[in-house]
């Protein structure tokens, strides 16, 4: 200590000091500077979750999921209809009779369950089955469980409709997962189809090719037609096209060229507007609506564009849409709303198919590589914040 003068004192403090406020400041800096992509999104409801004040104007009350859990929003305020277990996609029935959705489980597969204002669930369909065993002939397997997704309910609310590959088991190749369109009751019971593969000469052949996809996403009309997306190979690519059957197993109508890459349509309470996601075969999308007169639709106007946006829904009284996009570095899906022109060119008479049994050949479309520019509106409004929706789960908005 002798050794130790008053000078040595200082600077040894000033020097601890110096460390100490240093460290502390890069440390600070470097912490301005993370990246975000690991920070864990909010749930609906926490405190962590911010919404724009604009939420708690939107009328009636919209389903969403996040995390495998349903939520509603209903004046500006999240509440929890089913906890996390694997729900998605919700569907209304209206008239307060509760949702139809799917549940997912990690085995493989998925059913449709009814869900009632209370969280009562009833199961509608039974995919689990064995898996894949083997069949009569060599090489071929049966396979017994099921997907079922993309639920959407009749006008009269007894009926819904969905997406399934039930019929995979008469195929050669379990894992050749080719979605058709199917219909049951409300309550449930036995699947009739009405977009169906090859199986025999007598059932219409919807050649979307292997491992495309197949047809999704049905909008039951109030006419008894389905409108749906077809997912086939449009040369080396997988193309997406909106279609419309007017009866099971008929042959379907196109409404979109399959190099614009539209799909998830939705459709307006008065079926008079078509809203949907186009891609054009880019990674970003764009929302597009037209109106729509039951068999056709007019040019399409652009909303929103150079987003990746998904799942549209309209406002109960059909002049508002939702729809979710990533924000920030987190890609987090936030809801977003947007006003659609209010009024839209005439609707353009669709092709007739060429002979029923056989997939409508349309007229060849121009080549599009770029959707058109955005319609002169008010520029999208972002709802919440820190919150992650599931992109691939539509929304429900009732009201």
């Amino acid at each position: 200590m002798s050794r130790w003068t008053a000078q040595g004192i200082a600077v040894a403090v000033g020097l601890a000091v110096l460390w100490v406020f240093g460290g502390v400041g890069v440390y600070l800096a470097l912490g301005a500077h993370r990246s975000g992509v690991a920070q864990k999104a909010a749930r609906p409801g926490q405190a962590g979750a911010a919404v724009n004040p604009a939420l708690a104007r939107l009328p009636g009350t919209l389903y969403l999921v996040q995390d495998g859990a349903v939520y509603s929003l209903q004046r500006g305020r999240f509440g929890t209809v089913l906890g996390a277990a694997g729900w998605s996609q919700p569907a209304a029935l209206g008239g307060g009779q509760g949702l139809v959705l799917v549940k997912r489980d990690q085995a493989g597969f998925s059913d449709l369950y009814r869900a009632d204002g209370g969280g009562r669930v009833q199961q509608l369909t039974h995919d689990q089955g064995r898996g894949a065993v083997p069949g009569p002939d060599p090489g071929v397997q049966l396979v017994t469980q099921y997907w079922a997704m993309y639920p959407r309910v009749s006008a009269d609310r007894t009926q819904v409709y969905f997406t399934t590959d039930r019929y995979k088991h008469l195929r050669c190749c379990p894992f050749d997962v080719t979605m058709r369109v199917a219909q049951m009751p409300v309550a449930g019971g036995t699947p009739k189809f009405w977009t169906v593969d090859a199986v025999t000469p007598a059932e219409t052949r919807t050649d979307d090719g292997d491992y495309a996809g197949g047809d999704a996403e049905p909008l039951p009309l109030a006419s008894g037609a389905v409108l749906f997306v077809r997912y086939a190979y449009v040369g080396d690519t997988i193309g997406s096209q909106l279609m419309l059957v007017r009866l099971p197993r008929a042959a379907p109508l196109p409404l979109t060229a399959p190099e614009d890459h539209c799909s998830e349509p939705a459709l307006s309470p008065d079926e008079k507007k078509l809203a949907m996601i186009c891609s054009y075969g880019g990674q970003k999308t764009s929302l597009e609506v037209a109106a729509f007169d039951g068999s056709s639709l007019g040019p399409r106007q652009v909303v929103v564009a150079g987003v990746p946006a998904a799942q549209p829904a309209w406002s109960p009284d059909g002049t508002r849409l939702v729809y979710l996009a990533p924000v920030g570095i987190t890609g987090h899906f936030q809801l977003f709303a947007a006003v659609p022109p209010a009024a839209l060119p005439t609707p353009v008479p669709t092709r007739s198919p060429t002979g029923r049994g056989r997939t409508a050949t349309p007229s060849p479309p121009a080549a599009v590589a770029a959707p058109p520019p955005p319609a002169a509106g008010p520029a999208p409004v972002q709802l919440t914040s820190n919150l992650d929706f599931d992109a691939t789960s539509p929304i429900a908005w009732t009201s």
